[in-house]
Formats: C-alpha cells, structure tokens, sequence
C-alpha cells in the first residue's frame, strides 16, 4: 500500500533491535509495580531513550502503546522535547494508526503545559534549545493547515486534527491558531468533507469549540458555506449517514436568529418530507428540540399534527416524541397532538377504550413508545393518559423491563396521579413487592411507589421486604432497596422506624410558613430530598448528594450574609434589672428544628473538613523528600 507521505529510511532512523523492543515491551508492568515517586524517573528515562528512534517506535504497535503512557508522565521538559523531534516526521506519524496515539498524547499533555511556568521555563537537551511549548503548538498547527483535506480524509490524522482543535480551543493565547484551523477548514468543499465519517465528526468538533470560544462570526460563516442556498445540496447533506450528524450540529449551534432564517429556508413546509428520511429524521428531532419562537412552533405543529399516525406507522416515533415536548415546553396545541397519537394507536374513544398504554408499550413500537408515553405524561392536560394506565394490567412485568419502568416513574411523578390512585396502584402490587425489590428495574418503581403513600401502606410493603430479607438481600438491588427503605430498622424496632417515617411530614408541617414565603429555600429542600436515601433515580446518585452538599452551604453562607447586613451583633452578658424573663419549655417542633439545623451544621462542617485535607503540593512533597534523606 503506498503511503501517503513517503519518508526515506535514513529519516525513520535505525531499525529497532530486540533489547529495545523487549524494554519498551516491559515498560507497562514496570509502571504498574513502581512506587508513585519511581513513575516520572522511569518515563523520563523512556523518553529519553527514544532518541534517534522515535519514528521506529512510534509506528510500533508495542512502542506506541509504551509511549502513550510514558508521555503522561514524564517531565514537561521532556515532553516539549519530544514533541519537537517528532515534528520532523509529523505528516506520516498522524496518518499512521499506531504514531497517531502518541501524536494525540503529546498534545493531550500539552494542554496541561500550556500557559504554565514549565511551558516558556529555559530547556536544553543534548546541546539544543527546546522551544516552548506553546511554540511547538503553533509550529504544528502550521505543518498541519497545508495538508488537512488530505488529513480529513484519512481517519488516523483526523483524530489528531481534533485534538489540535480542541487543544487550541482552550487557552485564550491560541485564539489565532483555533482561527488559522478554521479558516484552512472553511476554504475546503466543506460539502465533500462532511459526506466521510471523519470529516463531519472534525467539523462537529471545530463548531463546538467555536462557540465555546463565542466565535459566532466563524459558525455563521461555516453554517452559510455548508447549508447555501442550493436546496437539492442541503437535500443531500441532510439524508447522508455522515453529514446529517453535522446538520444536527449546526442546527443546535446556531445563534437564534441565524437559527430562524434558516428554519424559514430549509426546513419550513419540508418537515414532513424530512421527518421520514432515515437520517434526516434525527434532524427534524434537532430542530424540534432547539426551536425557542413560539409563532415558528405553531408552524411546526401545524405541519405535523396531522401526519402523526403515518410517521408511526412509518417507524418515526422519535419525531412525535419531539412534537410533544415542543408542545408542552410552548403551552400550544396539546388536545390535537394527544388526539392524534390517540388516532395513530386506533383509538377513537380515550373514555371508553384504555389500551393507550398496553399498545406503546408493546414489542411493535418498542423503547420509542415508552419515550412517547413519558412525554405524554409531561402535558398538562393527560388525565387520560394516566387513567389508562389505572387500567392497565401487568403493572408488575411493566415495572420490571427496562422501557416500563421510566414510563411507571414518569406516571408517579404527575401531579395529575391523584393519592387514591397511587394506593390503587400499590394495593394492585400486592405480593410482587419481593420481585420488584429484586429486579435492576422493579426496584425504583418500588421505591418511587414507597416514597408517595401512605403510612399504612408503607408498614405492609415494609412488612413484606422483612418476612423476605434473607432472599432480597441476597440480590444486588435488592440490598440496595432494604437499606433505602430502612428495612432493618423496621425489624429491630417498628415503632421506631414509623416514628422515624412521620419526621419528615411533620418538619415540613412545621416549615410551611416558611416553604410559602422563600420559593429557593423550596428548591433547596426539594435537592435535599433528592439526595436522600429513598429519593434516587436511575442514574447519578453521587452528582445529586454532591449537589444537595453545595446547595446546603449556598443557603448556609447566604443567610449568614443577610444576618451581617441586618447589623445583628452579639449581645453582651451583662447583668439586667428586673426580674428573669420565664422560660419557654421546648416542644416537639423546636426540637425538630435544632435537628434540622444539626444536620446543616455538621454539613457544613464536613465540608470544611474535605476542603482542609488538600493533597500536598510541590513544595510540600519537595520538603519531605528533603527531610528523608539523610544527612551525609
């Protein structure tokens, strides 16, 4: 296979011989058996050792793979010396599949170089000046801007040609090496570029660095070229594999008038059409998702509205998915959209025919109808919706697959389920609670259902999950439920645990003057509650306790604030005339105050802790080496 930028053997350097190999080979499990302070030295010395050979190795599968790790490591000196060695062969390194990783390493460390002490700091390497390494950076973006529709086009290269952009994109003192690569990336037949796989994931990436940059000039110009004005070119584009991911892209990118001139252009009066394409239905979704102009909405609806039952026999769910949001985020139009999904699905009668919910959530239109019946369940007028999910049956097997489950969760979290309802629903559970507990999916179902009913039912499901501990234990889940719900506590002691249930409803009742009159200290506790044990969802347990630790401490310094603005000081113990003021006896309310206020106390204190126990620093690590060693 010819190669693309064919170097002569004298350039590759000498052929690699079998100590070199079998050190390089070796160099992984000497890293995973060295002390922490013995990694650097022995990535200083890897690198080192490259010298002369760096062509060789880096093409290496083995050496490569060594490299890639030393280059994480190693001194920062050692990495700007590398980088300019190889930069003598940097072409053919970056369309080799194996020298791309390395390039892609060097340039994932230069980002932590750039803009510190050790990137202009003096360097001299066997007799030579590095220069810095955001010289190096510049340099190589210079070797790159010539050569990049070839580069694109090769996958290898065009891994490191993002990494270039996004390195480039970070510091505000390449700003003009970001604006070279975007205008050498403008200037090509961005139409061309877009149809490869690599080429539109490239462009995704510059657009997405240009507007965390705030470059909109550069996206306008970049969104003009690619979309135009030619209708049969954006037709194409946006029913290709490849190039509909860069449609989508630009679509969500776009300032918001750009984004209705283009609307207006390419999409107005054509949805229909798109939304049955493919590729180009994931582009419709996009707009749908991004449109912020209620008039530019209604047009959409009024376009759709009336298709809804072709695109689901068609397989476009995702696309009715979208209308629905669009219609609950705007307020407009939610009776015809609902009627219509009721149409798609054969249903003339939501009253008198509830088999809504059996019918979505069946294998004929799969994950996509559980995510339509969640967004049905976001408008606000599906008392229908939730009534036909009262009268499905199976409510166990749907809480148990995957799809079923976030459709239950999105039904129990509507304000439109009414409390009998939701104690109809745990009554028609009944002797499933040990399978629900047991299963990846039952088992928030379960808990969600929990959390929303009453005390009596509440000590019957608790019940069951105690006669079934040792079994429910014995599962993943399982375990994770009975600790969520308290079960043990319930076991050792049942008047504690419903002591320890009716807490928290009677806090509240004693802060419901306050939740009336402080709407973010709602929104706070609302967090609070979230990340207690028995108010998780499926995903990011550790993000909402991290959330609710930060939210706490907002409101714990806030109100210390205003206390220090309202001028309250200290009084001083000073003996008073007269006789002593009578004591108040402390009720059970102010007792569930101090705990409340225990609890934030002892938050924040946890908080100081975590930010008091700091890594050691340079200097610190640099004084106890100093001390250890001993003294001559």
């Amino acid at each position: 296979m010819e190669q693309l930028y064919p170097i002569s053997e004298a350039e590759k350097g000498p052929r690699l011989d079998h100590d070199t190999i079998s050190y390089y080979r070796g160099l992984a499990e000497m890293l995973e058996n060295a002390e922490p302070d013995e990694a650097p030295l022995i990535c200083d010395r890897a690198i080192q050792e490259t010298t002369s050979k760096e062509y060789r190795l880096c093409v290496n599968r083995l050496g490569s793979s060594a490299l890639e790790k030393a280059v994480a490591t190693c001194s920062p000196a050692l990495c700007r010396n590398l980088l300019s060695r190889l930069h003598s062969v940097f072409l053919p390194l970056c369309v080799d599949r194996c020298a791309s990783h390395v390039i892609e390493a060097v340039l994932r460390r230069a980002g932590d170089i750039v803009g510190t002490d050790e990137d202009t700091s003096e360097c001299e390497i066997d007799s030579r000046n590095v220069p810095s390494m955001t010289q190096l950076i510049e340099d190589s973006v210079e070797i790159v801007v010539p050569e990049l529709k070839t580069l694109l086009e090769n996958t290898p290269a065009s891994h490191v040609v993002r990494q270039l952009i996004s390195l480039t994109s970070q510091h505000k003192s390449m700003r003009r090496c970001l604006s070279s690569l975007e205008n050498a990336i403008a200037a090509l037949p961005l139409a061309e570029v877009a149809a490869s796989a690599s080429g539109s994931a490239t462009l995704q990436c510059l657009i997405k660095a240009l507007v965390d940059r705030k470059m909109q000039t550069a996206v306008k110009r970049i969104a003009g070229v690619v979309v135009g004005d030619d209708t049969r070119q954006f037709e194409i584009l946006i029913n290709d594999r490849c190039a509909s991911h860069l449609i989508e892209c630009l679509v969500s990118s776009l300032p918001e008038s750009e984004f209705q001139n283009l609307f207006l252009r390419s999409f107005k009066g054509h949805l229909h059409n798109m939304s049955l394409g493919a590729s180009a239905n994931h582009v419709v979704q996009r707009v749908l998702a991004s449109m912020k102009d209620a008039a530019q909405a209604m047009m959409c609806v009024r376009e759709l509205v009336d298709v809804v039952p072709e695109l689901v026999q068609r397989n476009r769910v995702g696309v009715v998915v979208a209308l629905v949001d669009l219609c609950s985020r705007f307020k407009i139009e939610e009776k015809p959209v609902l009627k219509a999904v009721y149409s798609a699905m054969g249903i003339r009668d939501p009253a008198q025919d509830k088999s809504l919910v059996s019918k979505l959530l069946s294998g004929d239109v799969g994950d996509a109808g559980s995510r339509l019946l969640q967004a049905l369940l976001r408008l606000d007028d599906c008392q229908s919706v939730v009534d036909s999910f009262l009268h499905t049956e199976g409510i166990a097997d749907i809480a148990c697959s995957k799809s079923g489950s976030r459709a239950l969760e999105s039904l129990l979290a509507s304000p439109l389920l009414q409390a009998r309802n939701r104690n109809r629903l745990v009554d028609q559970l009944a002797g499933e609670y040990v399978r629900l507990a047991s299963n990846p999916y039952g088992s928030f179902c379960l808990e969600k259902l929990y959390l929303g009913t009453d005390l009596s039912r509440k000590k019957i499901i608790a019940g069951h999950l105690r006669d079934n501990y040792r079994e429910i234990s014995g599962t993943q889940h399982g375990a994770v439920v009975l600790a969520k719900l308290k079960i043990s506590e319930f076991k050792r002691d049942e008047r504690e645990w419903e002591a320890s249930q009716t807490r928290g409803t009677r806090a509240k009742a004693a802060f419901a003057d306050i939740l009336e009159d402080d709407p973010e200290f709602v929104k706070t506790l609302g967090i609070v509650e979230a990340s207690s044990p028995g108010g998780q969802d499926h995903d990011g347990d550790e993000a909402v306790g991290k959330i609710a630790d930060q939210e706490i401490e907002q409101v714990w310094k806030s109100e210390s604030k205003k206390t220090k603005k309202a001028g309250k000081k200290k009084r001083r113990k000073v003996d008073m005339p007269g006789p002593a003021p009578a004591t108040v006896e402390q009720g059970a309310t102010d007792a569930r105050l101090d705990e409340v206020l225990s609890a934030i106390k002892a938050t924040k204190k946890s908080a100081r802790r975590s930010k008091g126990s700091q890594p050691d620093g340079p200097e610190t690590k640099r004084a106890k080496k100093q001390a250890a060693v001993p003294a001559a």
